[in-house]
């Protein structure tokens, strides 16, 4: 029976063919700073959050990847937003928009479907999502699920790379169910990315060096349209508020106990960009404490109730792919700071002498 069944949630990453080695952190710091380089200056005449800024009508709404993104930098993201508006798209990130489209064919028949007005592209998206859960319930997996929903009273939208009807990790459901629940508890302080999650939360399949700094590039998802004939239920619910309407009844219908119908166990799935090949497999327990956690305090940047952090000094190895290290405010400051200290102990062996 399908209410007896938990859905289980996949999250892929695409990642290179290289891997990084690590370096310290004062190296790292310091490797792409050009000496009299000044930093980036504030836009001390706009006063605006960034969500006032960035994610307000006529522009479009938060979305996953805005509050997953600072994860791996706040100011990277913040520079991004402040200097380009939106993170331009890479040639890696285009590897990464084939190797999903692949995974995608897989489950659905594609076609093109022309677009004349907004009301048009809307109602594509709507009937994407109902197809998507009926193959979901049809096969036992579905892919690209588009979602919408609210956080705080703000509406975020996003795109699930893969639901499915198998568990990813039997053992780690069981563990969670022989478990007591814990108390309510803060994120670790020392948590500033997707990736320590991962690291500190998670089970890995594979060896962790799997786990490349660049896994967290934004993807890029298109939307696509299902061939399947359903004419007569279109032409039934011929206007977005009908076909809305019929997409929440669908919702119901899939998760009929609602978030409980969710299993407790994610999956993070590593995939070559050349390849497509899985290179790692995480599974992760859900902890709803600790992304409420993270989500609140994200929140408070983008409500501009708190500056935006720069990395720890111990993940400075992260500067050196950033396209705005040599004009980081935060990265001179540490660099600054770092050589302060150095002429500081210096002295003091200097005077012990």
């Amino acid at each position: 029976m399908l209410q007896s069944r938990s859905v289980s949630t996949t999250r892929t990453f695409l990642v290179s063919n290289q891997i990084h080695e690590g370096v310290p952190a004062a190296v790292a710091l310091k490797s792409a700073i050009k000496v009299g380089t000044k930093p980036a200056e504030h836009p001390h005449s706009d006063t605006r959050s960034p969500l006032e800024r960035f994610r307000t009508a006529p522009k479009k709404p938060l979305s996953v990847t805005d509050l997953v993104s600072p994860a791996w930098c706040e100011l990277q993201y913040w520079y991004t937003l402040t200097k380009h508006g939106r993170k331009k798209r890479t040639s890696a990130m285009k590897q990464g928009s084939a190797v999903h489209k692949v995974l995608e064919d897989q489950v659905h028949r594609t076609v093109q479907i022309d677009i004349e007005t907004k009301e048009d592209a809307w109602g594509l998206r709507i009937w994407n999502v109902i197809q998507e859960l009926r193959t979901l319930r049809e096969t036992g997996q579905t892919r690209e699920l588009e979602v919408w929903g609210t956080i705080d009273g703000l509406v975020v939208n996003g795109v699930i790379d893969e639901l499915s009807y198998i568990c990813p990790d039997h053992e780690l459901e069981v563990l969670l169910q022989r478990t007591p629940k814990k108390e309510k508890k803060l994120p670790p302080a020392d948590q500033t990315s997707i990736s320590d999650f991962f690291k500190t939360k998670g089970s890995m399949n594979d060896d962790d060096e799997t786990i490349y700094e660049d896994a967290l590039e934004e993807q890029d998802y298109s939307a696509t349209g299902s061939s399947q004939n359903s004419m007569s239920i279109l032409l039934a619910h011929n206007n977005l508020n009908t076909l809305w309407s019929l997409m929440i009844s669908e919702f119901k219908i899939t998760f009929p106990d609602g978030a409980e119908s969710l299993g407790g166990v994610l999956k993070a799935e590593y995939r070559s960009r050349d390849s497509g090949e899985i290179v790692g497999i995480k599974t992760v327990p859900m902890d709803n404490e600790d992304l409420n956690g993270y989500l609140e305090e994200e929140l408070r940047w983008w409500k501009g109730e708190r500056e935006a952090k720069g990395v720890v000094v111990e993940e400075a190895f992260k500067c050196r792919s950033c396209d705005f290290a040599e004009e980081c405010e935060w990265r001179l400051y540490k660099v600054e700071e770092a050589t302060q200290k150095a002429r500081l102990r210096k002295g003091r062996k200097t005077s012990a002498v």
